[in-house]
């Protein structure tokens, strides 16, 4: 080991001497190459040099003058580390490496020399976490899942690093606003299926973002994930399902229950049924509709990790397979999050994680969770972002927070046929109480603003028809 421990001290970190010297030579010679280079982080160049003519050209934009050789030089120079760099000369014939390669389409050139030093800077970051991890095993005495941790974060790090946000600069401001304003003419949302909902949302379920879903136990949660999940399967989406607890036949259980109206504790007494039961029937024409028309993906895995899912949802799309909705039920289920809590730790990091990793994956994410106990201590049990367990965690993430409630857990003495979805967070939108219809028996929820509609059409039917028969 010791062996091998000097042969990486005495190598090199990957990095191009070359490469670096043409990326600033490309910044001389064209102002645009120079104006998108000085919005990147100094650490993309190996040679500390090299970094404070990154510095130096940052600088001298700002203050509105060109980037030229002479006029770095000089800044260089009042800084006290023009000789350090290797002075003036070495400055200009930094444009010259340029030419060398080609004098044509400098910027063409600057994007794939930048991608290849970008990714040398990546190797650098993991070989310098991965040998501080290597250290930290000779002396290590706690669980390997801790070790792991670790290595997540590397993995996050180079993830985030495809997405990270960049200066916007006074030049930047106007294309980056109109290409953005653009891009949002030409979104199509991602709605939940429920005009009531999709009413009251401003930007829908969009890629990228993260919603939050609590409520008591038995609060209705699940049916609302699994209702949602119908209706967003018919409108064409993609939807990926993690089911720890539930998994497969009950998750199964539960849609079909919706999609077939047949009880859900009838699906529990399926032993009793005649062998010629029409709701067999029933079942199978269900299962065969889901498998032509549904893009819909469970995954129930035992002890899987929220890393694991990251990786489920890319090896899904990797294979061309259509994802656009990511629920997690329950979010406590994950082994790595329930111990976050148990520690106290708060799920800041993981929801970070997840940040970014929906937008890298270009998914949403619903994960759900349980209400805290301060919910029932409250008048009416009405909620707050805070009633979730580390609510300010998941305010600081999500995109949008509901809170879904059945109306006889608020109120014992009323009916179980009705729902209060509350919209408690959405940005930029509104926030307020949905009332839903509600079939405890499949467990199905019904938006009445559909029924109100539909009974609409029909009395103008019901009218056109008596205007015809008169005629």
């Amino acid at each position: 080991m010791t062996e091998i421990k000097k042969e990486l001290i005495q190598r090199l970190m990957p990095h191009s001497e070359e490469l670096e010297q043409i990326i600033l030579g490309c910044a001389m010679l064209d102002e645009k190459v120079a104006r998108d280079l000085i919005t990147k982080e100094d650490n993309i160049f190996y040679n500390s040099n090299h970094r404070h003519i990154l510095r130096a050209m940052r600088e001298v934009i700002t203050q509105g003058s060109e980037v030229d050789p002479l006029i770095l030089a000089e800044y260089l120079k009042k800084a006290g580390i023009l000789d350090e760099i290797g002075g003036a000369y070495y400055l200009s014939q930094l444009p010259s490496m340029v030419v060398a390669v080609s004098s044509d389409n400098i910027n063409c050139h600057f994007e794939h020399y930048l991608k290849l030093i970008k990714n040398n800077e990546q190797k650098r970051f993991i070989i310098n976490g991965c040998e501080e991890i290597i250290n930290d095993m000779f002396s290590f005495d706690g669980d390997v899942s801790d070790a792991m941790d670790k290595l997540r974060v590397i993995q996050n790090r180079i993830s985030s690093e495809e997405i990270k946000n960049e200066i916007i600069y006074p030049h930047q401001i106007r294309e980056r606003r109109l290409q953005d304003l653009q891009h949002r003419r030409n979104r199509n949302p991602i709605l939940s299926g429920f005009p009531s909902i999709d009413e009251k949302l401003s930007e829908g379920f969009s890629p990228g973002g993260i919603t939050t879903i609590f409520g008591p136990t038995s609060g209705g949660k699940t049916a609302l994930k699994n209702n949602l999940t119908i209706r967003q399967c018919l409108n064409g989406m993609g939807v990926l399902s993690f089911v720890p607890e539930m998994y497969f036949v009950g998750e199964m259980d539960r849609l079909q229950t919706i999609m077939t109206q047949i009880p859900l504790w009838d699906f529990k007494r399926i032993k009793s049924w005649e062998k010629d039961d029409i709701r067999a029937k029933q079942i199978d024409e269900n299962l065969i509709f889901i498998e032509k028309n549904f893009k819909l993906y469970i995954d129930d895995s035992r002890g899987i990790t929220l890393p694991n899912c990251f990786t489920r949802i890319e090896d899904l799309k990797n294979k061309g397979h259509q994802i656009d909705i990511v629920y997690i039920d329950n979010l406590k289920d994950l082994p790595d999050i329930a111990k976050c809590m148990a520690e106290t730790k708060g799920v800041m990091q993981p929801l970070a994680q997840m940040a970014i990793q929906a937008k890298r994956l270009e998914v949403h994410f619903i994960p759900l969770a349980q209400a805290s106990r301060y919910l029932y201590h409250r008048p009416e049990l009405r909620p707050e972002i805070g009633d979730i367990e580390f609510g300010s965690d998941f305010d600081h993430k999500s995109q949008n927070i509901f809170m879904i409630l059945r109306q006889n857990t608020a109120d014992k003495t009323a009916e179980d046929n009705k729902l209060f979805l509350y919209i408690l967070k959405q940005r930029d939108g509104w926030v307020g109480k949905i009332k839903m219809d509600w079939k405890k028996e499949t467990t199905t929820i019904i938006d009445p603003l559909e029924s109100e509609r539909q009974e609409a059409v029909e009395k103008r039917q019901i009218n056109f028809n008596k205007i015809f028969d008169k005629r």
